[in-house]
Order: structure tokens, then sequence, then C-alpha cells
């Protein structure tokens, strides 16, 4: 293993002004660090993910206004496929991991598809929120949320390489209401364990329908669920 590309990040609740130990590798040193990228996230020891969020928009953002400059088409369609197969996947990549839901970040992240949209011939007098409507296009907070419950979904269909009890908390077996893959709510004792996948997800996820989490596959249930929680879909801060 390289000893430069390696990395200790320390995570806790104690003291930050305590020296942490020193790690070595191979005999080497390892440097500690209070943020670091791995997997194309960068991971910071308040576990708030702000340094990733900003570089996502600072990339999505230097994107898009590449192609606005390189571009003179903006027809809807053309501008929505651009949008969908160039912009967003660097906004939502491992959304489940970093989405923590801080209304700073989500502002940041909105900013660039509101421009986006702005840009797109014959829409740029409306408002963002009819333009959402008009281009049948989910803000980027729903569509944070709409990736939180498919990855749920995932977990209870024997789709993810994660089970249900890695994740979550299966409730007593006497309960009486809700559906056959409800998930018993969690005490948290600090903000980022509220913020995390495994909690923010429980009171969506837990009113949905049984037919909707029971939806035989994947594309049924995206289908489903924009009848269940579309205003969801479309809400931004």
């Amino acid at each position: 293993m390289n000893t430069k590309k390696c990395a200790v990040i320390r995570f806790s609740m104690a003291r930050r002004d305590i020296s942490p130990p020193t790690y070595l590798l191979n005999g080497q040193p390892i440097q500690s660090v209070d943020s670091h990228l791995g997997l194309g996230v960068v991971v910071d020891s308040d576990l708030k993910f702000h340094g990733h969020i900003r570089s996502v928009v600072h990339r999505a953002g230097g994107l898009a206004q590449s192609y606005l400059k390189s571009t003179v088409c903006r027809s809807p369609e053309f501008m929505l496929f651009l949008f969908k197969t160039h912009i967003r996947p660097i906004i939502e990549y491992c959304s489940c991991v970093w989405h923590s839901g801080y209304i700073e970040d989500l502002r940041l992240l909105e900013k660039v598809q509101r421009r986006w949209t702005k840009q797109i011939e014959g829409l740029n007098s409306l408002s963002y929120d009819d333009r959402l409507h008009s281009l049948k296009m989910y803000s980027v907070q729903g569509r944070l949320l709409r990736a939180d419950l498919i990855q749920c979904w995932k977990i209870f269909n024997s789709k993810s390489c994660l089970s249900p009890d890695d994740v979550f908390d299966s409730p007593p077996q006497n309960r009486t209401r809700g559906h056959c893959f409800k998930i018993f709510p969690m005490c948290s004792r600090t903000d980022v364990r509220k913020r995390s996948f495994s909690v923010r997800c429980i009171p969506v996820w837990n009113s949905l329908p049984e037919s909707v989490v029971c939806a035989p596959d994947v594309s049924s249930f995206k289908t489903m669920l924009e009848t269940c929680v579309l205003d969801g879909l479309y809400a931004y801060v």
C-alpha cells in the first residue's frame, strides 16, 4: 500500500484539541486529515459532508456553464437530455451516503438545476416551481428523497448487498399498523445520526402503502412512488 495515498480521519465526540496517536504503515507515518476523498465522496471528520457538496456544486455548475457557453440549442428536449445525462449524475452520485439535509447545502445543489432550467427556451419568465411542473422534472431535494426510498426498496427486496438487519431495526412482532417492511424508529442522540440514511428515511418509508413497498420491480416502485409522495418530489428550499 502507498503510504502517501492513505490517511487517518478521527471520528469522535471527545475533545478535538487532543493530539491523535501516530499510525505507521511499513514504518512510515500516515498523515492525519480532517477530510479525505474516498470512492468519489469527500468524507470529513464531522460527517456533515459540506466539503463534498461544495465540490459537487463546483463540478456540476462548472460543467453546466461550459455547456451553456458552447451550445446554442435551448429546446426543452435537448436541454433535459443534456442535464439528465451529464450534470444530474454528478449531483446525485452516492447521495444516500452524503445527503444530510442541511438547508444551505440543498440550496447550493438546487441552484445548479434552477439556473439550468431558466435557460430553457420559453421558460425563462416562469417561476422555478412552474418550470419544474412544466418539464415534469423533480427538484434536487425531491430526487434525493426518491433515491433514499429506492435504496430502501432495494434493501428490503434483496436487490442490494445490504440486508435490512444491517441498516434498520425491525418493529416488535405485535405491531398492528403499517406495512410488512415497516422500520422501527431508532433513538438518536446526535444531529449527525438523525440525518443519516437509516434514520432520515423512516417517516416517509413507513407512511407508504403496502402495495408500493411490495412492488414487483424497481420500475413499478418508481411509478407508484410518484402517486404517494408527489408533493415531496417537487418540494425545494
